[in-house]
C-alpha cells in the first residue's frame, strides 16, 4: 500500500506478543545475554563494524552488514528456527567467518530488552525495509530513499535501566 514520500506498507506481518514474552523476556538470562545476541547476528550479517549507544531509555544498535529485505523478514526473522544461516559464510572480502547466532531468536532478545522496535535494514539491490513493533502489533514498510546497507535497531522504552555498572558489564 503506497504511503507517499518513498515509504510502501507492507502487508503481511503479524506479531504474538506471548510468543515475545515467552521466547524474549523468559528466554534470555540476562539483558547482557539478550545484547550479546544482536551482536551475534551482525557478526553473523558480516558486519565490520557494530555500534551500540545508549540514550535515557533507548538503545540504538547500528551495523554495517548484509541488511534484509522484505522478504527476509517476512520469511525468516518473523519466525521461530527459520534461519537462512548455516555454518559458515564467506564475507565480500573472502573472509571466511564461522556463524555465531541462534537461529531464528534474534527478535526475541529485543523483546527481553525493550517496550517498542524499530529496526531499520537495507540489503544491496532491494529497498530499505523499516520494521516497528509494540509487541502487540507490528509493521512492515519499504523506503527507496536509503541508500546504505546495514541494520539500525532503535529499543525503544527500555525495560531496564542501563546504568555505568551495566553498561561496563556489557563491554566486558
Amino acid at each position: 500500500v503506497p504511503m507517499g514520500k518513498g515509504i510502501t506498507f507492507i502487508e503481511g506481518c503479524t506479531q504474538d506478543s506471548t510468543i515475545a514474552e515467552l521466547l524474549g523476556v523468559q528466554n534470555f538470562s540476562s539483558d547482557e545475554s539478550a545484547v550479546l545476541e544482536l551482536v551475534k547476528n551482525a557478526y553473523d550479517a558480516n558486519a565490520k563494524k557494530v555500534s551500540l549507544f545508549f540514550e535515557n531509555s533507548k538503545l540504538t544498535i547500528t551495523d554495517n552488514g548484509d541488511g534484509m529485505n522484505a522478504d527476509d523478514i517476512r520469511q525468516h526473522w518473523m519466525h521461530v528456527g527459520k534461519s537462512p544461516k548455516t555454518y559458515d559464510t564467506t564475507g565480500e572480502d573472502g573472509e571466511i567467518r564461522v556463524l555465531s547466532g541462534a537461529k531464528g531468536v534474534g527478535r526475541f532478545a529485543l523483546a527481553r530488552l525493550g517496550h517498542h522496535i524499530k529496526l531499520t535494514t537495507k540489503k544491496v539491490g532491494f529497498p530499505c525495509v523499516i520494521w516497528n513493533t509494540d509487541w502487540n502489533s507490528s509493521n512492515l514498510s519499504e523506503q527507496s530513499e536509503i541508500l546504505d546497507k546495514g541494520t539500525t535497531i532503535e529499543i525503544i522504552g527500555l525495560r531496564e535501566k542501563w546504568g555505568r555498572k551495566k553498561v561496563e558489564k556489557l563491554v566486558s
